[in-house]
């Protein structure tokens, strides 16, 4: 009896094991089934949001320096660093800051290529926070002259306040700063051209640089100790001290002139390729037209006063002459 209900045990379990082995079996091989189970059209992907550009860090920290800088008046420094930082990351902003650093510094046609490209380049947005911009272009616009200068000489050096700018020919316009500068050319065989000059602001000055060869032409310069002096040349007007000119060869008469004092004169020769400086001042003493007597004497002549007066008056009162100029006041 007892093995008989071992027996029947034993087969009960045995059927369990069995049955839970189908069921295993079953749902394994269920997977399979619904994994290779034919699949519909998969809908698009809908598209990325695009996402907000990321700074440069390093372009923010040197725009960062820079306005450091700029509160500290550093404003190397200060242009340094946004220059670098534009360098990485063009920023609009940053040409308006290097604009203004660049007019404290008095670089004043750099300054304004900057604020006009912030005009260009902003956004509205950000040229809203500039609400002064369009006074700021006329105020930097009347500290920028333009010049055109043309030359026979190609090849020439140019220098404008003696900073090289180029070599001839230059087609574009030069923008400097408005005001008093010097414009130099100088070229192998020939005569450097020199002029001293006034640039009017907003406004563009045509430059004719003709140069002397020295092969056909001397050059003289003219100076003096008396400012403002006006030098003749051949008797004919040339400018103000200190005044140049190329000259053919051989002899020329020099004067100069100033309303407060007696002219004076003298000659030079020159040879061709030579360069002569010539420094000649004006007489001191009271002239002429500011002699009391002169005056008096013209109220006479007006009345009707016999103009016998007048020669009285000037040949006694002048003093004899002396030649066209005393020593020393005149060298080369």
């Amino acid at each position: 009896m007892r093995k008989d209900r071992r027996r029947h045990r034993s087969s009960r379990a045995l059927a369990t094991l069995l049955a839970a082995s189908i069921l295993s079996l079953a749902v394994t091989s269920s997977v399979p089934a619904l994994a290779q189970a034919p699949r519909g059209p998969r809908a698009p992907a809908a598209p990325a949001a695009p996402s907000p550009p990321v700074p440069n860090a390093a372009a923010a920290q040197l725009k960062s320096d820079g306005d450091r800088f700029l509160a500290e008046k550093k404003f190397v420094e200060a242009l340094d660093a946004y220059e670098r930082s534009n360098a990485i990351e063009p920023n609009p902003a940053l040409d308006y800051n290097r604009g203004r650093v660049l007019e404290f510094l008095g670089r004043y046609p750099e300054a304004l290529d900057a604020i006009q490209r912030f005009q260009a380049n902003a956004s509205d947005e950000l040229r809203a926070k500039v609400p002064g911009l369009k006074d700021l272009l006329v105020e930097l616009q009347g500290k920028v002259a333009t010049v055109v200068l043309k030359s026979n000489v190609t090849g020439a050096r140019v220098l404008v306040g003696g900073k090289e700018v180029g070599q001839t020919p230059i087609t574009k316009p030069l923008l400097f700063n408005a005001g008093k500068t010097t414009i130099e050319l100088l070229a192998d065989g020939y005569f450097p051209f020199r002029k001293e000059m006034t640039l009017p602001g907003n406004a563009s000055t045509d430059v004719d640089a003709t140069m002397a060869s020295r092969d056909t032409f001397g050059y003289l310069v003219v100076k003096s100790t008396v400012p403002a002096s006006l030098v003749y040349l051949d008797q004919r007007p040339i400018g103000v001290v200190p005044a140049e000119a190329a000259l053919v060869p051989g002899t020329h008469s020099v004067r100069i002139g100033h309303e407060d004092y007696n002219d004076a004169s003298t000659q030079v020769v020159l040879a061709a390729g030579e360069r002569k400086e010539l420094t000649l001042d004006p007489t001191k003493g009271t002239p002429l037209t500011h002699r009391w007597y002169f005056w008096t004497v013209a109220g006479v002549v007006v009345v009707g006063i016999a103009t016998a007066v007048t020669v009285v008056a000037l040949t006694t009162e002048r003093k004899p002459p002396s030649g066209d100029f005393s020593p020393g006041q005149v060298s080369f």
